[in-house]
């Protein structure tokens, strides 16, 4: 019999990645308190679950894509006579990115309510969601990672084992933390070129010719020249793991000035009024600064 999978959260990255599952062929059962979002699997081999509760009693292995630690704990009804049952003989994988520090009471809690814990961060965006191009860097128990390894094969181009949790998530916000380096150094240079009156075409060209080439530029560089916001990885959510880049720094001693700068240009793109766009709509915040 195989193996009953259920999927909550069907956000930008949510939404893709249940859909690869079911794609490929997955026992799935899905749920999202946005109920719009669930007619999309209606007419499908999954089965739409009317609450979270109806996900866990109907299956083994049960992925949160959430967006905070506050939805994750809200799910499965953590502090609550609900929590034991949700977890008892389950493997939870947490996918979503929340504080190190969280992650690693939510496993001391799963555990001890008789459930199986894999801490399962991700690296892309919905573009490599749909695609099944992620990187999953993962942490826990090495059996309950072995259980879990097809399940989530279909969603990964590349996985990593970090070690004990909470080394994944961990290494996911050091890896973020290079690549919020890159954004916002490409979100400046970007704002400089157009200052300057270059081409930005025959700037994109040298971006995606030079040192700079990589997947990520050759994603953005487009969406900036075109001024196309449509989100990929919309500017809260980028302002989501900027907070807890700087979390996971202070969780150690380590500094973040490069990080706590980006903060600050993507607090003022919310202001705004661009939360919802993709994170190339922080160019606006930097060209609002130009007449400064």
């Amino acid at each position: 019999m195989s193996v009953k999978v259920g999927f909550i959260g069907l956000g930008d990255m949510g939404m893709p990645m249940a859909l690869r599952l079911l794609d490929a062929g997955t026992n799935l059962a899905v749920w999202t308190r946005d109920s719009q979002k669930l007619k999309r699997f209606q007419d499908t081999s999954a089965v739409v679950a009317t609450s979270p509760e109806d996900i866990f009693a109907q299956s083994d292995v049960v992925i949160l894509m959430l967006a905070s630690a506050d939805a994750v704990d809200t799910v499965l009804q953590r502090g609550t006579a609900g929590f034991p049952t949700n977890c008892n003989d389950r493997v939870i994988v947490q996918m979503g990115t929340t504080l190190p520090a969280y992650s690693k009471t939510l496993e001391a809690d799963i555990l001890a309510a008789g459930g199986r814990y894999a801490e399962v961060p991700l690296s892309g965006s919905s573009v490599p969601a749909a695609s099944g191009q992620l990187v999953a860097m993962q942490a826990g128990d090495p059996e309950t990672l072995a259980e879990i390894e097809a399940v989530i094969a279909p969603l990964i181009s590349a996985k990593v084992d970090c070690g004990a949790i909470p080394a994944a998530l961990q290494m996911k916000l050091a890896v973020n933390t290079c690549l919020a380096g890159v954004m916002f150094g490409l979100l400046e240079g970007t704002n400089l070129a157009r200052q300057c009156g270059l081409d930005m075409q025959v700037f994109r060209q040298v971006m995606e010719a030079g040192q700079m080439a990589s997947p990520v530029v050759k994603m953005k560089m487009p969406k900036l020249v075109d001024e196309d916001f449509s989100p990929q990885a919309s500017v809260y959510q980028t302002g989501a793991n900027l907070r807890m880049m700087h979390g996971a720094a202070e969780e150690v001693g380590a500094q973040t000035p490069l990080v706590d700068s980006a903060l600050g240009m993507q607090e003022k793109a919310i202001e705004m009024g661009f939360a919802n766009d993709d994170v190339c709509a922080v160019i606006r915040a930097y060209q609002d600064l130009n007449s400064v």
